[in-house]
């Protein structure tokens, strides 16, 4: 079968594309990666944005009492104790919250690229596979094509055998030929 194909010049030429679409998956892979990425980022900046809660403003308001409430000799200096311990204060809060959310979030990544990792053979497979069956709808329809036109060829080179080997019966037994019993009816 494989011979006649080539023969009748069916599949000539035929390249598939299979580089190209698992390039193109890959492609649409890191496209939804970076999409993620870029909403983690944002994510971030929220969660930045956000980060003065209720327990926040309380603690500013406390350290702001403890501020006021320095009095006497060497107040500045226990000012700025004080004042000084709360940016510490505030530095292991947002420090904690932004590990824990960056924790989490890298965990939830790393899951996602895991999944996306065991899909792609699955993903490449249906690739190819779908590549393999339009190579063959279009191999089956060059052959369908082909074979229609060796048939039209043939009957326009065997109809007018036909009717000369008609013409021929009708001389030697001398019954009317296809035309005149076309011309009768």
């Amino acid at each position: 079968m494989e011979s006649g194909l080539a023969e009748a010049g069916i599949g000539n030429g035929l390249k598939l594309a299979i580089g190209s679409s698992l390039e193109s998956g890959l492609k649409e892979a890191l496209t939804g990666h970076q999409a993620i990425i870029d909403g983690e980022e944002t994510r971030i900046n929220k969660l930045l944005d956000a980060f003065i809660t209720k327990d926040v403003q309380d603690k500013i308001e406390a350290a702001r009492k403890r501020v006021g409430n320095v009095f006497g000799t060497g107040t500045t200096i226990a000012q700025d104790r004080q004042v000084a311990e709360f940016y510490r204060e505030a530095k292991d809060i947002l420090r904690t919250a932004l590990k824990k959310h960056v924790s989490r979030r890298f965990a939830e990544f790393g899951e996602h690229l895991l999944s996306e990792a065991d899909a792609l053979p699955t993903k490449a497979r249906n690739a190819v596979s779908a590549d393999l069956d339009d190579a063959s709808a279009n191999i089956r329809a060059a052959a369908e094509a082909e074979v229609a036109g060796r048939k039209e060829a043939f009957e326009q080179f065997v109809m007018p055998l036909l009717a000369r080997a008609a013409d021929v019966r009708q001389v030697l037994t001398g019954s009317p030929s296809s035309e005149e019993r076309a011309e009768a009816a």
